[in-house]
């Protein structure tokens, strides 16, 4: 009877163990025997050309268009979605449509995005810009920028440059809040105006 007892917690600890490591990543089974600057290989799990893809608010109201010209979505444990996972975006452009404004337009060369598509991290020649009513264009430059699409919100910590029909504003750092037309530059502002 022992021998049975034996032989069964022996069945139980195999089977635990072998499903402990079938659902483990990599990462979680080496922890930090890896060093963090080793890249392990990945291939996308999913691969779209000329993606577009609509996003709608909680009233079913759109409120963001994503278009790129590719997607590769890295998943990184196979069996399900993880904080890990990530989408790299070629020639990505973000339309944000806001109540009774106009749209704000983002583009860049490329992008990143991370936390289940709530961060869009775009990257290279990063243009942002709004055409008001009146035909009037307002323009934002730098070479990275923080998205999150969602909160209408945007964010970098890099050179920016902002372009009015009658101004010129160069700073370090901003933060825009985009739903309120609000930007806050962080730090060595300056600015040139033209008279009218």
């Amino acid at each position: 009877m022992i021998r049975n007892f034996v032989s069964l917690l022996i069945i139980i600890g195999l089977t635990l163990a072998f499903l402990f490591f079938w659902d483990s990543s990599p990462e979680e089974l080496l922890g930090s025997a890896v060093p963090k600057d080793t890249k392990i290989q990945q291939h996308p799990s999913n691969i779209i050309i000329n993606h577009i893809s609509h996003h709608y608010d909680e009233a079913g109201k759109l409120n963001y268009l994503l278009n790129a010209e590719e997607v590769r979505h890295f998943q990184i444990n196979s069996k399900r979605p993880s904080n890990k996972d990530h989408t790299d975006i070629s020639q990505p452009e973000i339309i944000l449509y806001r109540d009774n404004a106009p749209p704000w337009h983002i583009r860049s060369d490329s992008g990143q995005s991370t936390e289940q598509g709530s961060v869009i991290t775009m990257i290279g020649n990063v243009i942002a810009w709004q055409t008001d009513a009146a035909g009037f264009k307002s323009e934002l430059t730098t070479t990275k920028l923080v998205v999150m699409p969602d909160k209408q919100y945007a964010e970098t910590d890099k050179p920016v440059m902002l372009k009015a029909p009658d101004s010129t504003t160069k700073a370090i750092g901003m933060q825009a809040f985009l739903q309120q037309d609000k930007i806050k530059l962080l730090s060595r502002v300056r600015g040139l105006y033209e008279a009218p």
